[in-house]
């Protein structure tokens, strides 16, 4: 299977930190695991560990850039003939979600947080993912209740953490 993930960037966070432990995890079962980010510092561990990187403006929340990185990033899609796109932010969701569409892969969303119900947050894209994960049962019914994500849609996987990069 051929999963990209689409975030901001990788710099050190938790999100940033999900998407490395995932992609790395996918890639080490056999997988073909890719990320799109505008780049950061931990591109190079993501690399170093088989995970292919496309360094993009895929963070710009330029109306213009936005626009642009739409057929930006469906080329990448069919390029690498992949099967998901999994989107882990806001913008990078309106950008992936669009790319999808135009290519007819499966787009996933992870919702990490509570996000703003107000009219311009966009963050309603969040919840347009054929499966939406969210990595705690607060933050699912959050999706449900202020977003009207079906819970047939919820993919309820908590958020782990790899317990040996805490070992002294």
């Amino acid at each position: 299977m051929i999963i990209i993930q689409i975030l901001p960037e990788l710099n050190t966070g938790g999100v940033e930190t999900g998407v490395v432990d995932l992609a790395v995890r996918l890639a080490k079962a056999g997988h073909c695991s890719i990320v799109i980010s505008n780049g950061g510092e931990l591109v190079k561990h993501l690399e170093g560990e088989g995970v292919r990187h496309y360094s993009l403006p895929v963070h710009s929340k330029n109306p213009l850039t936005v626009l642009k990185m739409i057929p930006a990033v469906a080329k990448i899609l069919r390029q690498e003939k992949a099967d998901i796109v999994h989107a882990r932010s806001r913008v990078p969701a309106i950008i992936g979600y669009y790319a999808a569409r135009r290519t007819g892969n499966v787009f996933i969303t992870t919702c990490h947080g509570y996000y703003s119900k107000r009219m311009l947050s966009f963050s309603g894209v969040m919840g347009w993912g054929k499966f939406v994960i969210a990595i705690s049962q607060v933050i699912a019914k959050h999706m449900m209740d202020n977003f009207g994500v079906p819970y047939r849609r919820i993919r309820l996987i908590y958020r782990g953490v790899d317990l040996d990069k805490f070992k002294y």
